[in-house]
């Protein structure tokens, strides 16, 4: 008979999911404890760091905010699953089904005939003065008649058993993308026994949820897309996970306008209608139009087209008004008015605080209950004290008449899960969200879930704000289930096509400086190298080609060699910063080796290295930024991005070699500056098998300035611009692709010359200029 393992302690007044009061497992952790208990520490430890080196690989990560600041933190998995048998996950699937039909029930009369607080079942402070009812939607019927599209509930099961439902997530719901990925971490982690003990698989619900939003299309030439506040925000891993996985185009409001009562997405090929929207930011902030004024997030006139019906958002704006514990007081009466059934899944016990009851646990059971905003979102165990939000006016308030504005709830005691801390298991508290998408054939609801698991003894820690942890929820089925892969239907195929054409502007600019941003670091790691390498070899003996090494170093804005760490993070950062707006666009690899680089280059600040150790450094970032170039050149698809891209590196490797070139080719320079200019060229190899090495002018000029097959001279960087730009989509009414091949005309018949006293009055300074001005012709035409 399996036993619980010795060291696993069940707090008491706690619901354990896996013992039983009487001590025993419970059926759904049988099989999963025997294999465990075959498992030794170091098993464990091995097979833990392989589902945590798969999410470091993933890139699968969340923002922490303290203070202020926003910090990039791994994601925090506890890699034992929580166990639920099919017939209670049946069984809280039948309770959110009802559930979501009641939400959407109640939207339609708040934003309709206002029925249930016309006739007094609901107080009209509960939408008056919710910050979530938007005025301006009331009235609009969305397209396709449904406010809600996609749910997520979060759950809590009592000491009793009793599952209680502590919030809805109706708005923006998050955590589905997580919920895959701790999936695919933790079958990494117990492959074996996850294929023996037949669990459901997630991916058939990720089908029909794809299946959803084509359906929501009315027309061939629309498109889907999903609106993100952007790069800060915590969950933005999840928009780009979604985006690329399900082949939506990545949007911020930014990159959507409204004309003539129609979204429309601003792309390179011009406007281009959006028809679907699955938004990922607060209604509040969708529109500054008609809603908060000073929102960055939104699209001005969005709500215009909303009421012409041209656009189906997931979920629909105005439905963030549920998203608050008031509702908790009344769902109860509510679901048996609307539906005339009672509630399957209850609530924490509530009173509003105009409710008489509400004053009297105020007053005698205050240890009992907690008390909170009434609009307010957060989980109960993350409320601090019994009155910790109230003030003393508040509270006064709650003994005589007035004070509309708060919520009594029972105090939740959460049930334990296991947990592997230092060596064994222990009992945390958790909660479990779970995912319900809305089919033709009705809600369909996620076979898993994702677990949020708190610290010891510390229910109010579950939030990963906090320090809380997440699991994978395994669902046992019944039956041997089969392995599915997510294939599109040929339409599907046909549209995931279109999208990739589909190029916003913005993605299209950050792309584009991408390509600068890496070459331009490329460039400085290289002159880094070249400058400490001589340092090493010369050491304090004064060298006129340290000095010109210097003054390239100060057109990147580094004065003093040695202080070079700022300039590097700035290089960086700038890549990192467009990158992270465009991931869904490149590989995973691609991305990782970005990030690598930015923790190799903060790893070595504090060694501050000079010599022939710094020239090793920047030899090894070098290869590291390499490698990302090499994984995009490689393995990027070449759609219009990848062009903006090539553009973007190819316009700042000119710009570098005039740079370079204007500084070590004049009459002026000293010994050895034609060979450092082949260095910074990266074109040693060639110059030793034709030239035999030899580094005169002439053969400088010729690798570096009029070679059309070398990839680091400028005619050849300029032939692939040329060749780029005839690729890109014309511009709308408009004659600035003629202008810029004009520019690009021009520079070419710049660069003409026959000999050394030629070269002497090259014109380096107007050459940069006139790429500049193609540059800024560039981002006119299709960035703004």
């Amino acid at each position: 008979m399996l036993t619980v393992p010795e060291s696993y302690f069940v707090q008491e007044q706690k619901l354990d999911e896996m013992v039983q009061p009487d001590g025993s497992l419970r059926p759904a952790w049988a099989e999963f404890m025997e294999h465990w208990n075959l498992l030794g520490t170091e098993n464990v430890a091995a097979q833990f760091a392989r589902g945590n080196q798969y999410l470091r690989d993933a890139g699968v990560f969340y923002r922490q905010y303290s203070e202020g600041v926003s910090t990039q933190r791994d994601w925090p998995l506890n890699n034992l699953p929580v166990m639920l048998e099919e017939n209670e996950w049946v069984a809280l699937g039948e309770g959110l089904v009802q559930r979501a039909n009641l939400l959407e029930s109640l939207l339609k009369d708040f934003y309709g005939p206002n029925r249930l607080v016309r006739e007094g079942k609901v107080p009209a402070a509960c939408l008056a003065q919710n910050p979530e009812w938007l005025r301006p939607l009331v009235g609009l019927n969305p397209r396709g008649e449904e406010f809600l599209y996609y749910l997520a509930f979060d759950l809590g099961r009592d000491r009793s058993g009793r599952w209680l439902v502590l919030s809805d997530r109706v708005q923006a719901p998050s955590g589905i993308a997580f919920a895959l990925e701790n999936r695919v971490a933790t079958t990494r982690v117990f492959a074996e026994i996850f294929q023996k003990m037949s669990i459901y698989r997630l991916a058939p619900f990720f089908g029909k949820f794809r299946k959803m939003l084509q359906g929501l299309n009315p027309v061939a030439d629309g498109s889907v897309g999903i609106l993100s506040p952007g790069p800060m925000n915590e969950g933005y891993f999840e928009h780009t996970y979604i985006a690329r996985f399900l082949g939506l185009m990545l949007l911020e409001g930014e990159d959507l306008t409204v004309k003539d009562g129609q979204l429309l997405v601003k792309t390179v090929d011009g406007l281009l209608p959006l028809r679907v929207v699955w938004r990922r930011i607060d209604g509040a902030y969708a529109d500054p139009l008609e809603l908060k004024e000073n929102s960055k997030l939104g699209t001005p006139g969005l709500i215009g087209a909303i009421r012409k019906q041209e656009v189906t958002l997931v979920n629909g704006l105005g439905s963030g008004v549920l998203e608050n514990r008031i509702w908790s007081a009344f769902l109860p009466e509510l679901c048996e008015l609307l539906l005339e059934e009672e509630l399957k899944l209850p609530n924490l016990k509530s009173f509003w605080s105009g409710d008489p009851e509400f004053k009297l646990r105020f007053r005698e059971e205050r240890d009992l209950w907690n008390f909170a905003p009434a609009f307010s979102s957060s989980l109960p165990f993350e409320m601090g004290g019994p009155t910790e939000h109230l003030s003393t006016e508040d509270c006064s308030l709650f003994s005589g008449t007035g004070g509309n504005l708060f919520v009594a709830q029972e105090r939740a005691s959460l049930s334990t899960t296991p947990v592997y801390r230092d060596g064994k298991l222990a009992a945390a508290p958790m909660t479990l969200r779970m995912f319900l998408v809305r089919t033709t054939d009705g809600w369909e609801v996620l076979p898993g879930g994702l677990a949020r698991i708190g610290a010891i003894d510390r229910e109010d820690s579950i939030s990963l704000q906090k320090g809380g942890t997440v699991a994978d929820v395994w669902v046992k089925s019944k039956k041997p289930t089969e392995n599915y892969i997510l294939n599109p239907s040929s339409g599907a195929v046909a549209d995931q096509l279109r999208h990739s054409e589909y190029l916003p502007s913005r993605t299209a600019d950050n792309l584009y400086w991408l390509g600068r941003y890496v070459e331009r670091m490329e460039g400085l790691l290289r002159l880094l190298r070249a400058y400490h390498t001589r340092c090493a070899e010369l050491g304090t003996a004064e060298n006129p080609l340290l000095d010109f090494s210097e003054s390239l170093l100060r057109k990147f804005g580094i004065w003093q060699p040695e202080f070079f760490q700022p300039y590097l993070n700035l290089a960086v950062g700038n890549a990192i910063q467009s990158a992270s707006k465009v991931k869904d666009r490149f590989s995973y690899d691609g991305w990782m080796a970005l990030r690598d680089l930015e923790e190799k280059i903060q790893s070595a600040i504090p060694q501050n290295p000079t010599g022939d150790a710094a020239a090793s450094l920047f030899g090894s970032l070098l290869r590291q930024c390499s490698a990302f170039s090499g994984l995009v050149h490689e393995n990027m698809y070449r759609f219009k991005g990848w062009r903006f891209l090539c553009l973007g590196r190819s316009i700042e490797r000119i710009l570098l070699d005039l740079q370079n070139l204007e500084v070590l080719l004049g009459e002026n320079s000293p010994t050895g500056a034609t060979e450092l200019a082949i260095e910074l060229g990266d074109s040693q190899m060639i110059l030793h098998r034709r030239y035999w090495g030899i580094a005169d002018f002439s053969n400088v000029v010729d690798l570096l300035v009029m070679d059309s097959r070398n990839p680091r001279s400028i005619r050849f960087n300029l032939l692939e611009i040329k060749e780029l730009l005839a690729k890109l989509p014309d511009v709308h009414n408009s004659n600035s692709k003629v202008e810029m091949e004009l520019t690009l005309e021009h520079f070419l018949s710049l660069m003409n010359f026959r000999q050394r006293n030629d070269f002497n009055d090259f014109p380096f300074p107007k050459l940069s200029e006139t790429l500049r001005s193609f540059s800024d012709q560039l981002s006119t035409a299709y960035f703004n």
